[in-house]
């Protein structure tokens, strides 16, 4: 099973659109089974659509939803993929900033989960979306992840999403941006890793690592490259390979993230 997470930084971005058609590009060339976006953005003023038959999301979407324009350009390319859209919070005081799933399978279930002790679209609300689907007739559960950082209330965040996650059973897969870098000891990163594999670590193939290389929103005084977005999994997956995308090698910049293109494999 071939998976993509990326923290689109979209709407901000210069020549988004052929931004966007780039993604979709690797979308549609490496045969992506599920993709996970953070940082989704639709104008708050824009126009209202009705839910087209692809859509299995739970907010309203605008006609300049990025996962819209996303998916839109995934079918000219010949492809259809499922997708989700969750508003999480007011993003740059002008959008509506969320999580995004798109998925080639028909979905079996979606819930957002309110990790922030308030639910607030003034304030910065962190949700995580989980999904049910069925790929390769075995059943999956994921979860799509954009966290604070660890001065900002990760840990209790965690506390919470590690709750949901207790209550499901088999093949548990994580992913997003989670704020966590891993050469930071004994904070969210540790966290994470003390209950899940790190797909860096188990992946025998490994083309790059790092997902941010400068200072970025809400990393003002970041100086050194880092990773901070992961695919995390449970002891019933093993990961095959691990690249970073969307960073000027075989693919071009597309964010302010680097993307991460996971293989994986049930046990």
């Amino acid at each position: 099973m071939k998976l993509l997470t990326l923290n689109a930084h979209s709407w901000l971005e210069t020549n988004q659109h052929d931004k966007i058609k780039a993604i979709a590009k690797e979308i549609i060339n490496n045969n992506y089974d599920l993709i996970t976006i953070q940082e989704v953005n639709q104008l708050i003023k824009t126009a209202e659509i009705e839910k087209p038959e692809s859509y299995f999301g739970h907010s309203v979407l605008h006609e300049d939803n990025f996962a819209l324009c996303l998916q839109q350009e995934i079918e000219k390319l010949g492809q259809n993929y499922y997708f989700t859209y969750h508003i999480a919070h007011r993003g740059f005081n002008k959008y509506q900033e969320g999580l995004s799933f798109l998925i080639k399978s028909q979905i079996i279930e979606v819930k957002e989960i309110v990790t922030t002790p308030f639910n607030d679209f003034e304030f910065l609300t962190r949700k995580a979306i989980r999904l049910k689907a069925e790929i390769d007739g075995q059943n999956y559960t994921f979860y799509n992840c954009h966290a604070s950082w660890w001065a900002n209330g990760f840990q209790d965040e965690w506390q919470k999403l590690f709750a949901d996650i207790q209550s499901q059973s088999g093949p548990v897969i994580l992913m997003g941006d989670f704020n966590a870098p891993d050469d930071i000891e004994n904070e969210s990163y540790h966290l994470i890793s003390s209950n899940f594999h790190d797909s860096f670590q188990d992946a025998k193939i490994k083309i790059g690592r790092n997902t941010i290389t400068e200072s970025i929103a809400g990393w003002a005084n970041n100086t050194q490259a880092r990773r901070i977005d992961f695919v995390f999994y449970n002891d019933l997956i093993i990961a095959k390979s691990y690249e970073v995308v969307f960073d000027s090698h075989r693919t071009p910049i597309v964010s302010d993230h680097f993307g991460v293109s996971v293989e994986i494999e049930p046990l």
